[in-house]
């Protein structure tokens, strides 16, 4: 990366996926670290229903969810109009990993062999999201994670948010879910797949992001700063160069 990550160095550092110091032994023309790397990265660019058939709904609008699930949207009503509408969930555990290794494809051994190092990155996010000051049971600090991470990536490594920008990004992603009514109607165990699917694209872009950089190969960095842009336009629903983070939350110019 052109600098060091004030907010996403820790993540960097302590993300399963590989090490700083493996990242430093890259040469020009190494192969990626993670098998399938390049697909991985490309999750999300031009596969439109990953936040629809997976991830489950989009986000801020959720629209997904608003169309064809009116019982959820009616359960969500029913919870803020009696004042009980949360971001939090219980913690559990979710089949992410294994839904993203049988997209990549590929055989059996392949596809499990991802999966565990899926499955090991976020085992680790607990630790990374306690260095950033951010829960693991909250999804109004997931997206803040994703959002943040995505940022990062999408500028190319120029732009990391600051402490007020992410305490105005905190604050913006939770007001716009505890307002939304199909956010509101989903179960903990939904909140909780979303949660790690969503943790998990941000650790693969990251990773691909990182990968490129290190080992000199520019097509998967900008395939990692495209995926990215993609990403930020399906969270907050606006090109990447169109949006702003102030203190006060995002802001779309």
């Amino acid at each position: 990366m052109p600098r060091a990550s004030r907010l996403l160095l820790p993540l960097l550092l302590a993300s399963t996926l590989a090490s700083a110091q493996v990242y430093e032994g890259l040469r020009p023309g190494d192969p990626p670290l993670i098998p399938q790397v390049v697909t991985l990265n490309s999750l999300g660019v031009s596969d439109t229903d990953v936040y629809v058939t997976l991830f489950g709904f989009t986000v801020p609008d959720l629209t997904f969810i608003d169309q064809n699930f009116p019982g959820v949207v009616a359960r969500g009503n029913t919870a803020i109009r009696a004042g009980k509408a949360s971001t939090t969930f219980a913690p559990g555990r979710s089949n992410a990993p294994g839904e993203i290794a049988a997209r990549v494809g590929g055989s059996l051994q392949v596809q499990g062999e991802l999966r565990g190092r899926l499955e090991q990155a976020l085992a680790g996010y607990p630790a990374i999201a306690e260095k950033l000051g951010l829960s693991t049971t909250d999804f109004a600090d997931t997206l803040t994670f994703a959002v943040a991470a995505f940022t990062l990536v999408a500028s190319d490594g120029r732009k990391d948010l600051s402490d007020a920008e992410v305490a105005g990004l905190r604050a913006d992603m939770r007001a716009r879910l505890l307002r939304n009514k199909g956010f509101q109607g989903l179960t903990f165990p939904q909140r909780q797949h979303a949660h790690d699917y969503l943790v998990l694209l941000g650790l693969i872009v990251l990773d691909a992001y990182q990968t490129g950089q290190a080992s000199g190969d520019a097509a998967t960095a900008e395939q990692a700063v495209q995926n990215a842009r993609a990403h930020i336009r399906r969270l907050l629903g606006a090109e990447f160069e169109r949006v702003q983070f102030t203190p006060k939350g995002v802001v779309i110019r």
